[in-house]
């Protein structure tokens, strides 16, 4: 048994004079419009919208005035530009030129009840987005309070294997389920679980 699949022409009613297509320059969205007169019942002002290489449509609505529905099918359209652009900007930082070098700290702080410092030496840099990073130990710098302190990175002292990571926009890595960024220079604060 075959099933039908429905096609972007499948949604258009064939023999209506009111269809008419919208489409916008900047983006390969595509809206037909169109209307349904009745004789006994109020007629309403319909929009089906597609975008990108999809077969079921974005909007779907019919409207009791066309005012309505040009306002609605302006705003999707509004909405279609923002997310091209959104993608764009982050394909962008994704290709974005990594600027860490060998000898680079990254720092990362995470934790749920207590605040977790972890520090990475950047070891070599792998092909034009990657970069491979050891964990390093840590060295307390001053007790703030009880189960509290600052501490800093020590290069000297390696604790971890090597590990590849991709880099994203600003030097920013994901190691071991954590975001990790260039460090500062400056002592993070910690805390222990009480």
């Amino acid at each position: 048994m075959t099933r039908f699949k429905m096609t972007r022409e499948s949604y258009i009613p064939k023999n209506n004079p009111t269809v008419a297509r919208i489409t916008c320059r900047e983006t390969d969205a595509i809206c037909y419009t169109y209307e349904v007169v009745g004789e006994n019942w109020r007629s309403s002002y319909v929009a089906i919208a597609f975008s990108g290489r999809r077969n079921k449509p974005d909007l779907h609505t019919s409207y009791k005035s066309r005012e309505r529905r040009a306002a609605d099918v302006a705003e999707w359209f509004r909405g279609v530009r923002q997310i091209r652009d959104f993608r764009a900007e982050q394909k962008r930082k994704r290709n974005c030129e990594r600027t860490l070098k060998v000898g680079d700290i990254l720092s990362s702080m995470w934790g749920y009840e207590q605040t977790n410092i972890d520090y990475y030496l950047v070891t070599a840099l792998v092909g034009k987005t990657m970069v491979e990073v050891r964990k390093i130990a840590q060295k307390n710098v001053e007790q703030t309070a009880w189960q509290q302190g600052t501490c800093e990175p020590d290069p000297d002292c390696i604790i971890g294997k090597p590990i590849r990571c991709r880099v994203s926009h600003g030097n920013a890595i994901t190691v071991d389920g954590h975001h990790a960024s260039p460090w500062n220079g400056k002592a993070n604060h910690w805390t222990a679980y009480h």
